[in-house]
């Protein structure tokens, strides 16, 4: 089974990478390769790596930056996990998102769940 595995440069990501233990049926593309943070290139990006299951834990995480680079967050926070859930659905692929149980509205002092 090809396993999509996104993020592998972060803290969940690297995590799962080694605890998969089948570095040839992972595929951990770079940016390069899968850019989150131009979601119009995932659907070919996605063609090409021909996943029979995606894991998505990657995100923008750094919340002391996100309200000067909101509109990255949100195409790697929301815009993308949009195209690849879709993309998912189109070709029947299994589709396992991370996402926070903490939402910012962008008012008020603390998470809404």
């Amino acid at each position: 089974m090809r396993i999509l595995l996104t993020g592998t440069s972060g803290q969940v990501g690297g995590a799962l990478e080694k605890a998969l233990h089948r570095p040839e049926q992972i595929l951990t593309p770079g940016r390069r390769e899968l850019d989150l943070s131009d979601p119009a290139s995932l659907p070919a990006a996605l063609d090409s790596l021909a996943p029979e299951l995606i894991i998505n834990p990657a995100a923008y995480t750094a919340v002391d930056r996100a309200e000067d680079e909101a509109d990255i967050a949100f195409r790697v926070n929301a815009e993308a996990p949009s195209v690849i859930a879709r993309w998912s659905a189109r070709h029947g692929v299994p589709l396992v998102h991370f996402s926070t149980d903490y939402v910012f509205g962008g008012s008020g002092d603390r998470p809404v769940a």
